[in-house]
């Protein structure tokens, strides 16, 4: 049983992001202050974004099959994986790992994600989530994809962007939007290396 949350919808203005980080930052052991965030997602080609998307989607509809309840759900997404599904998923949560892959893919430069922490009672951490850097072009594009997918798009006073959503299943719904309209994100300048993504 995949969980759910309420959510109310949020699509903030993507002019409110800040750009990236100085680079010195965004490759250190803790950038963002996350430091089990590793930096080396930004170098996340688009080949690796949906071959981790598809592994996610094919491991939590076993887990949605496999569970009565939510608690089962997470203790089945909890065990341990194979090391090359570990490596794929870069040690991330099952459940944002493909939003992390693709986002890093389209040229933004994520810091924290989690899959939601259910405990039975309201939490603003109970959502499936990721937080992210990006540029002006990049964040529209992002919320764009966020709108149509049923995720929401948010930006902290910061100018750090954030997409969220009721379930894994919209934010899986979301990296997969991001690689089909890849060629939007290869098209556009900057990132977070200053150039664009191939």
């Amino acid at each position: 049983m995949i969980p759910r949350s309420p959510v109310e919808p949020v699509l903030d203005d993507p002019a409110g992001v800040s750009g990236y980080p100085p680079l010195d930052d965004l490759l250190s052991d803790t950038f963002d202050g996350n430091r089990l965030y590793d930096c080396t997602i930004l170098e996340t080609s688009w080949g690796d974004a949906i071959e981790g998307i598809a592994l996610e989607a094919t491991l939590i509809a076993a887990a949605d099959t496999a569970s009565a309840t939510v608690d089962d759900f997470d203790a089945i997404l909890e065990q341990d994986l194979e090391d090359w599904q570990g490596l794929l998923l870069a040690g991330l949560d099952i459940g944002v790992a493909g939003t992390v892959l693709a986002l890093s893919a389209a040229g933004c430069a994520t810091s924290t994600s989690c899959r939601g922490h259910h405990t039975g009672k309201p939490s603003p951490y109970e959502v499936p989530e990721v937080v992210f850097w990006a540029d002006i072009q990049r964040a529209r594009a992002v919320q764009e994809v966020a709108a149509s997918t049923g995720c929401c798009f948010g930006v902290d006073d910061e100018g750090r962007a954030s997409v969220w959503a009721p379930s894994v299943v919209e934010i899986m719904a979301l990296a997969k939007e991001l690689a089909a309209r890849r060629e939007t994100f290869e098209g556009l300048d900057g990132g977070p290396f200053g150039q664009g993504r191939e």
